[in-house]
Formats: C-alpha cells, structure tokens, sequence
C-alpha cells in the first residue's frame, strides 16, 4: 500500500498559558506579526504568473516560500507574554480572524490599510482594497494573528503590526479607507475541503 507517515509532537507552553482562541477581549488590540499575502504570490509564482518586473532570486524566494513555510517561532516568546489570544494565520487572514472572534464570543474589526503585503506585491497589484481582499483571503502565511491589551503597545510594536481592534458583538468586520467593505469567500474552508480566493 501506499507509505503512510503519523507525526506525533510533544511541547510545553513558552509562558505560564499558551494563547488560546478563547481569551480575545473586549478592547484588545489585533496584531499580525508580518507581512499577508506571500503564500498566495508563492503559488502565482509557482504556478509560472510571476510579473516580468521580479527578478528570478525574488521569484525563487516567494516559490520557496509558499513551498517550505517558516513559522514565527521567532515571536513565539512575546506573543506567549503578552497574547490574550492567538492562532497561526494558514488558511487566510480573513478565514482565521472569524476563528478567534467566535471561539472568544468577540468582533475583530480589521483595518485592511494596516494589514502589511509583502513588497513582491506591488509588482502583482496596484494596493486597493480588491488586490488587499485578496491578499488578506490567501493563505499559506503562517504569519501570528493575535490581541493583547493596548497596554502592551510599545512592548509589541517593533515585532508585529497593528491591524485593529475588538469589539464587542461576535464576528469580523473590514475597513478600508475608514469605510466598512463586504467580504465573501474569505480563505480555505475545510469542511468543504476546497480554497476560496
């Protein structure tokens, strides 16, 4: 039969708590802890619709990207510290977001304006709100999506980006240009066990 291999791993928490989806709270800031949207241009790349303006080491760094992700372990640490909340940003920033705001009974409210894009991106997209949207759906970033009170701001912001805030209510809202948009297919869905871009 075919070779079948099962990963078993073992760990222990960085802090006195590991971050759950559970613990958002009302007036916590929402952090991302790098750019959005990589994993997404590394499938394009990989998939021979690199832009002609990237240099084939950046076309190679995106595939290499999207093939061989690389976890923040290097924020592990912080976010372990000061994180009310968290999770791992693989199936769309705007698939996972929802995760946290139903799991804690919260809103995540996202300024898609502050939601960083790699610099490869300016090459694929003019920045507006459509080309962000798709970024923000793609997946594959592996990026830390987490909320932590406002009074950690200055511990935070060198290591990650502020892209909103929670509010009460339950579900996730995204603004851009100060203005609510709609968002649709928002990232992988596994029950259907298809991508959604």
């Amino acid at each position: 039969g075919p070779l079948t291999i099962t990963v078993t791993a073992f760990g222990r928490p960085l802090g006195r708590r590991t971050p759950s989806r559970t613990d958002a709270k009302v007036g916590d800031d929402v952090w991302v802890t790098g750019p959005i949207g990589a994993g997404l241009l590394g499938l394009e790349a990989a998939r021979g619709r690199a832009p002609a303006t990237l240099s084939p080491s950046q076309v190679e760094g995106l595939v290499a990207h999207y093939r061989t992700p690389r976890p923040r372990i290097d924020r592990a640490a912080l976010v372990a510290e000061v994180a009310h909340a968290s999770m791992d940003v693989s199936d769309g920033l705007l698939a996972d977001a929802p995760k946290i705001a139903a799991a804690s009974g919260v809103h995540l409210a996202i300024d898609l304006d502050a939601v960083p894009m790699p610099p490869a991106a300016a090459d694929w997209f003019a920045p507006g709100p459509v080309d962000r949207l798709r970024l923000a759906r793609g997946g594959d970033d592996y990026e830390i999506l987490f909320t932590a009170p406002q009074s950690a701001r200055a511990r935070i912001s060198d290591a990650a980006h502020l892209i909103g805030v929670v509010r009460e209510g339950v579900g996730l809202s995204v603004l851009a240009g100060g203005r609510a948009i709609p968002i649709e297919a928002s990232g992988y869905v596994h029950r259907l066990g298809q991508k959604r871009r």
